[in-house]
């Protein structure tokens, strides 16, 4: 019992602090309506699981070890994750979206989970440490899968809601225009304090 709640310490500190989704998720909440902002994060926890299978069954560290494969990966990572922070902080005011305005798309919301550097690391830690079952590494492997998807969708939508509540207190247009280029910078901050620091 005492590993379990070790691992879900760790879990909170590495999947609930500010990183590229969590942030994207709290941004989205900020700058689109909730319906919008809920189809984006869903999609951000789809990409999120898929790195946590990548993870899980070894396959990033197979990719990630061919000459030449990691800086581009990265690099065309950190691309899209200073595209997408630049459509979160352009985003207009809450509430001032028209009809034919286009907020995130959930297969934005996919790409920055499968692209989010953090996450490989972070799946990385925790499937490597923190052991839970003595013997039995099948077991082990899927528990921690199961665990680390309910997680990643309860961290992200609580992101979101958070990000949902800022917005709100925050209704003047003007304050609603910072908002949204403060969570864009944040995003793109995160992003190279992950890959420089």
């Amino acid at each position: 019992m005492e590993n379990v709640l070790t691992l879900m310490a760790a879990i909170l500190a590495l999947m609930g602090s500010p990183g590229p989704v969590t942030l994207a998720s709290a941004a989205a909440g900020a700058a689109f309506d909730r319906g919008a902002a809920a189809r984006f994060v869903v999609a951000a926890t789809t990409g999120t699981w898929t790195v946590i299978a990548i993870v899980a069954l070894g396959v990033g560290g197979l990719v990630m070890s061919l000459p030449g494969v990691a800086p581009v990966i990265a690099g065309l990572a950190g691309a899209y994750i200073l595209y997408l922070a630049w459509r979160i902080a352009m985003a207009p005011p809450l509430g001032a979206l028209e009809s034919g305005s286009e907020a995130a798309r959930p297969i934005e919301g996919y790409i920055i989970g499968i692209a989010n550097p953090k996450a490989y690391g972070a799946m990385g830690a925790l499937f490597s440490g923190f052991p839970l079952i003595a013997g039995n590494p099948l077991s082990e492997t899927v528990i921690k899968a199961l665990l680390l998807c309910a997680c990643a969708l309860i961290i992200n939508l609580t992101w979101m809601q958070a990000g949902v509540g800022l917005a709100r207190i925050m209704q003047d247009p003007r304050a609603s225009r910072a908002l949204n280029i403060t969570f864009g910078v944040m995003l793109v901050a995160s992003v190279i304090a992950m890959l420089f620091l």
